[in-house]
């Protein structure tokens, strides 16, 4: 009797054992990891492959992460913050060329880093081989970042990179995002039918990408870092930052805009025109300068005439412009705008149409040589006229010879609220 009165109890014992157990199983997966993951990385061999499980509600495949041995890689800004970047990881995914857009995005706290895209992927390559390299000051943040690759819509390719909405003082994460294209020729180049990336904080390098590569359409969206390019080749382009300059060369047969917030815009670029659309070149800039060399291509069969609109303004700084190059028979319209700063316009030698100085004191410069050969070869003689109208800009035209009836003809207007306006023709 005594026997079964203790083996009853053992029963009940281990039954309520047995529930304690399950409740508190259900209670550590309901509050979710522990806090404490400083040390998460300490017991696994480094090089091994890590990865972390998507959050609830998260889109996109996950790529994973491969933790790099200690030492084995070069820090951002050099050897010398080694102590500070202790970690770092590697994640790679292709995407197809064939589609629509190629994107690139990233949010959360933390973030900061480059995209550079280059024109060394292997020639013939359906692919766009993308490798991103994060450096993180806490072993914990190998976990909390993903690197996921979205497909929102069908034909629609990319990446996505997302940190936690909020990180401690002293976690901080650099992203390396390399994107290496294909290369075709100057006859074949690989098309890209559109590339968009709005990546905050992120440093964005374009690499000799005119050499063999043409986006029909690229928008590049940054904030607090600096856009350059060594050369980009793109029917339309949409290029844009604040806080940082916009320098390189940019080659568009259509739509060029440059952007940027407390910054300077320092460019090269080519602007081609078949004559049907114009061609437009928007450069904007607050608090920062505005210097580009421009040249103006026709791409009709003699190479001659074509629309160009070239806008330039800027607050707060001055706007430089030239022109080496304009086609002839072209149309050309320029407008040079600052509020605070000096504006100079140098218009190539076959621009011909209306013009306009405006500024508040002392009186604008217009400079031309009359001696200056006919662009055309066929001897024609140059005029140019101006005067100052009742507001106290200088107003003129300036013509090669008589112009023949209809003949579309272009015009200048640079103005400025404080600083000197100067056109040289």
């Amino acid at each position: 009797m005594q026997s079964e009165i203790t083996r009853t109890r053992v029963i009940k014992v281990l039954f309520v054992a047995v529930l304690a157990l399950l409740a508190l199983s259900v209670l550590l997966v309901s509050r979710g990891p522990s806090a404490n993951t400083n040390h998460l990385f300490d017991d696994m061999p480094e090089g091994d492959i890590f990865t972390s499980s998507p959050s609830p509600g998260q889109a996109g495949q996950e790529i994973p992460w491969y933790i790099l041995p200690e030492g084995s890689y070069v820090p951002p800004y050099g050897d010398w913050a080694a102590q500070s970047w202790r970690y770092a990881a590697d994640a790679t995914v292709d995407l197809p060329l064939s589609s629509a857009t190629l994107f690139f995005t990233a949010q959360g706290a933390g973030l900061t880093g480059t995209l550079n895209i280059q024109n060394d992927g292997s020639r013939g390559a359906d692919v766009a081989r993308v490798q991103v390299r994060m450096y993180y000051t806490a072993a914990r943040l190998a976990d909390a970042a993903k690197v996921l690759r979205e497909q929102p819509a069908a034909g629609n390719n990319g990446i996505g990179i997302k940190t936690p909405n909020r990180t401690s003082q002293n976690e901080h994460m650099f992203f390396d995002v390399r994107v290496h294209l294909p290369r075709g020729t100057a006859q074949d180049p690989q098309r890209i039918s559109n590339l968009e990336a709005d990546l905050p904080n992120f440093a964005h390098i374009l690499g000799d990408l005119a050499d063999g590569v043409h986006f029909n359409r690229i928008s590049l969206t940054g904030a607090n870092n600096y856009i350059s390019s060594k050369s980009l080749l793109a029917d339309i382009a949409h290029i844009r930052t604040s806080n940082a300059a916009i320098e390189g060369h940019y080659i568009a047969n259509s739509i060029l805009s440059l952007n940027t917030d407390n910054g300077h815009v320092k460019t090269d670029v080519t602007l081609t025109n078949a004559g049907s659309r114009a061609s437009t070149l928007d450069l904007r800039a607050s608090n920062g300068q505005v210097t580009s060399t421009i040249s103006l291509l026709s791409t009709s069969q003699d190479s001659t005439g074509g629309v160009f609109e070239v806008k330039a303004r800027t607050s707060n700084g001055g706007i430089a412009l030239s022109f080496p190059e304009a086609p002839l028979d072209s149309v050309q319209h320029v407008e040079a705008q600052s509020s605070i700063g000096d504006a100079t316009v140098q218009m190539h030698k076959t621009f011909e149409g209306t013009f306009s100085l405006s500024q508040s004191f002392p009186a604008p410069v217009i400079q031309y040589d009359n001696r200056a050969s006919d662009p055309a070869g066929t001897g024609r003689e140059r005029n140019v006229g101006y005067q100052r109208d009742g507001s106290g800009a200088f107003v003129g035209r300036t013509t090669w010879g008589q112009p023949a009836r209809g003949k579309g003809m272009g015009n200048v207007n640079v103005q400025t609220s404080i600083g000197n306006t100067k056109l040289i023709l």
